[in-house]
């Protein structure tokens, strides 16, 4: 692969501003306190065409400075004792790398995507960002955009993505719109803002009194490269979450979120595990508009029985989480002092959520449309994050498991992945039948099954178990590693 860059000079706008709320939790819990070496957050574009470099680079600087969160940067005061925020102008960097001659060009550049989002990010002198761009072939070009998530979170992202694409298509049909975003800088200058109360001792309560592992497997050897497997959606899925969200009035991530906590519980037989659960954390219009870093991730413990219906499972869990809110943010990482207090060892969270979702993402080049892919974050500590991906309103929507191969082989994550989607393909059918019912048939993780045994309900209620759908749950499968 060659590599060439184009930079231009910094130019610093001097003032110094605090921390709000969301940065202050995320610089303790994910930076201070952690022990990975970079907390990055990161997508790679498919453009189905050559690119037109001038023209790209032109819209990736107008994003930049709607974005301007992403010209931020870290500063300790002379004591270094306080932590500031200081704004600078966005520079737009850019790495060109020709993956053209390599036997497999995508994935010659999702790799190189991979090492890109996992290099650190210098929070104190920036930028906190990175772009490249790969050629292909002749008519086909990625784009990956990489950020610290002190800066950007995956609303953000999305955001972001989207403005790039929206200002080139733009600029090559010469109708330039140039994106506008509230001003990041702005809003935090001026401290418009409220300050969460603190709410150590609800979390800490809701807690369950012995937090066992979900996965038995003993991790064994030295951390090295993430697995990871995909699942795309069949039409038929989509179409049937999305009839339910609109006459539950409920959100599709949220349904996903509820069955696979019902799927890990009967996959496993254990209840009292923790999931993490990120949290946008925007209040009104305006914050929903802008971009940075406002995400939290939230310790939920999971504790419902598998006899919740998917109906009632749902309404649980709003109650539950609308209770987090009210009752303010406790940061992971003093739950996590707890859970060490109390005798606890291993990652916090056996499993993360997370999702990107680009409902407005429809961009066509010669005719065909633009792709844009989660880049997996490999420097993990807990065994399974879960992405739920979503590039077209209700539609185009895919999983993405990205997991500890030590803790869980891809035979096993091809299983987890088979129960969550029968159970999404089923729940929204029946939404008030008891969820343990949906899965009576379906089988479970070993070691456990010598524990445990599975009923098998009659094949005439569930004539397509997961045994017989390991080659086509939810449409079409791959898999890949992303070390």
């Amino acid at each position: 692969m060659n590599t060439h860059g184009l930079l231009q000079k910094t130019s610093d706008q001097r003032s110094v501003i605090d921390l709000v709320p969301g940065r202050r939790d995320f610089w303790w819990d994910y930076v201070e306190k952690s022990k990975a070496p970079s907390v990055n957050v990161g997508s790679l574009v498919t453009i189905p065409a050559a690119l037109d470099a001038p023209l790209f680079y032109q819209a990736y600087q107008h994003a930049l400075r709607a974005h301007d969160a992403l010209g931020m940067v870290l500063e300790r005061d002379q004591a270094g004792h306080k932590l500031v925020q200081v704004p600078r102008e966005a520079v737009p960097i850019m790495q060109w790398v020709d993956c053209g001659e390599t036997a497999d060009p995508y994935a010659a550049a999702f790799r190189d995507a991979c090492r890109l989002a996992d290099a650190p990010l210098s929070l104190f002198s920036g930028p906190l960002y990175r772009a490249r761009i790969y050629t292909l072939g002749p008519d086909t070009t990625a784009w990956a955009f990489v950020c610290h998530h002190m800066v950007c979170d995956g609303w953000s992202m999305a955001m972001f993505v989207n403005d790039v694409l929206a200002t080139y298509r733009g600029l090559l049909d010469c109708k330039v719109v140039l994106p506008e975003r509230p001003s990041f800088v702005d809003w935090a200058r001026k401290g418009e803002f409220r300050v969460p109360k603190p709410a150590d001792a609800y979390w800490r309560e809701r807690l369950p009194a012995e937090v066992n592992p979900l996965f038995d497997t003993p991790v064994q050897g030295q951390p090295g490269g993430r697995g990871l497997f995909e699942s795309t959606w069949s039409p038929e899925r989509q179409d049937r979450l999305q009839g339910f969200v609109e006459t539950d009035q409920s959100q599709a991530v949220r349904v996903v979120q509820a069955v696979l906590g019902a799927a890990l519980t009967h996959l496993t037989g254990k209840r009292d595990w923790l999931m993490g659960v990120p949290s946008s954390n925007r209040r009104n219009r305006k914050q929903k508009n802008m971009s940075g870093q406002f995400a939290s991730c939230g310790v939920f413990p999971w504790g419902y029985a598998e006899t919740n219906s998917l109906k009632s499972l749902l309404a649980a869990m709003r109650r539950d989480q609308m209770g987090d809110y009210r009752a303010g943010v406790c940061p992971t990482s003093d739950i996590a002092e707890k859970l060490g207090e109390a005798g606890a060892s291993g990652p916090l969270f056996d499993v993360s959520f997370n999702a990107l979702q680009l409902g407005d993402f429809d961009f066509h080049f010669d005719g065909k449309k633009a792709k844009v892919a989660y880049v997996p974050f490999q420097n993990f500590a807990h065994a399974l994050e879960v992405v739920f991906t979503e590039t077209a309103q209700g539609g185009d929507r895919a999983f993405v498991y990205n997991y500890d191969p030590r803790v869980l082989s891809e035979e096993a994550v091809r299983l987890i992945d088979c129960v969550v989607n029968t159970l999404l393909d089923r729940a929204p059918r029946e939404p008030d039948r008891p969820l343990d019912q949906l899965a009576a048939d379906l089988p479970i993780l070993a070691p456990l099954c010598e524990q445990r045994v599975a009923p098998v309900a009659s094949p005439s209620v569930h004539a397509d178990p997961c045994q017989t759908r390991k080659q086509t749950a939810g449409g079409q499968i791959q898999a890949r590693h992303a070390g």
